[in-house]
């Protein structure tokens, strides 16, 4: 039986959803993200699929901290 997963470019409306989770387990708690971040999440194509979301997300919350909604690193730009 082989179970065919969709890449994220095709699952947009988990992408906000998986960021969420992936930055609450960094950060040990919920962790708001900010309007641009969101934008910029849905626009990118993720070619690394959730593996890039959650480094990207990881490394947001760890350079930014979790006091104040997450913003839009540079790092999104490679993406």
């Amino acid at each position: 039986c082989v179970v065919r997963m969709p890449p994220l470019r095709e699952r947009r409306e988990d992408l906000l959803p998986l960021a969420r989770h992936f930055a609450a387990a960094v950060a040990d708690g919920p962790v708001a993200l900010t309007t641009e971040l969101a934008q910029a999440i849905l626009l990118c194509e993720w070619p690394g699929n959730a593996r890039s979301l959650d480094a990207l997300v990881a490394r947001t919350v760890i350079e930014c901290g979790t006091e104040a909604p997450l913003p839009v690193p540079d790092a999104c730009l490679i993406f």
